[in-house]
């Protein structure tokens, strides 16, 4: 798996977006990003916000894992970022896990 694209975002609970590439499969994943809250990060993949007839909204995943293989993608995403072990965007990006210290 390699972590491509990196641009540090800082904005509310958004730290960063990336791609993933994951070469023994062919497969790149465009627009994943990295949400902090309370503590927590967590990567979310690709997805589209719909909103329904009484105004309230849902974000719908385009990318769909079984829990296990989500559990494997989000944690080795986590590490290959801290770890550095990421292709940044053009921009100029800082570590983002030394955001706030």
């Amino acid at each position: 798996m390699e972590i491509l694209n990196f641009k540090q975002i800082n904005k509310g609970c958004l730290i960063a977006r990336f791609d993933v590439k994951i070469p023994e499969w062919g497969l790149t994943l465009r627009g994943c990003s990295i949400f902090e809250k309370e503590g927590k990060r967590w990567i979310g993949v690709p997805s589209t916000r719909l909103e329904s007839k009484d105004g309230s909204s849902k974000n719908y995943d385009h990318v769909v894992f079984d829990k296990a293989v989500r559990s494997r993608f989000d944690s080795t995403c986590l590490q290959k970022i801290k770890d550095g072990l990421y292709q940044k965007s053009q921009e100029r990006t800082e570590s983002v896990f030394n955001r706030g210290a």
